[in-house]
């Protein structure tokens, strides 16, 4: 069952109006997530999205790893368990720079944090660019690419990845 909360203000112990918060983050709640696993072949078998600090490298799938958990809520931001706030974020994996996905501060304005997934074709697409995540093998890491339906940017999902109640800020 849900609770909704609304028009609440929290005071700091020490009632200081420069310490006065604008924005909390109520934790405790169970959140879904899924691992979410590329299907190209890898000689060292499953590899799963894992999170390490604020960027996305591939790992051993672990469905008991917060790290590996993630969810998209109903803005279409890509979340991880293990950060709250965090949401992937597009424009580094596209940086020849970088090439690699990352995780800032969400901003529910920035469409460069939207996307959406297609369970038919099992592919995750960036709203800002229109381009796939793609697996990057020579890299181990998860980057964006034009969209061609290969393996690489086919990902199977095992758990609760698509939109929740999740809250946006």
């Amino acid at each position: 069952k849900d609770s909704v909360v609304t028009g609440m203000r929290v005071y700091t112990a020490n009632n200081s109006p420069h310490a006065d918060p604008f924005k909390y983050r109520i934790k405790g709640r169970a959140l879904t997530g899924a691992t979410v696993k590329t299907q190209h072949t890898t000689e060292i078998g499953d590899l799963c999205w894992s999170f390490d600090v604020w960027w996305v490298n591939m790992a051993p799938c672990d469905e008991t790893d917060p790290k590996q958990m993630f969810y998209m809520n109903a803005l279409g931001e890509i979340r991880v368990r293990s950060e709250p706030g965090a949401c992937m974020d597009a424009r580094y994996g596209m940086d020849p720079n970088y090439l690699q996905l990352r995780f800032l501060v969400c901003d529910e304005n920035a469409l460069y944090q939207k996307f959406t997934y297609d369970p038919t074709t099992e592919t995750i697409t960036s709203l800002a660019y229109n381009y796939c995540i793609d697996y990057a093998p020579d890299w181990n890491v998860p980057y964006i690419h034009s969209c061609h339906g290969g393996d690489n940017q086919k990902w199977t999902l095992t758990g609760s990845f698509e939109p929740n109640k999740e809250e946006t800020g």
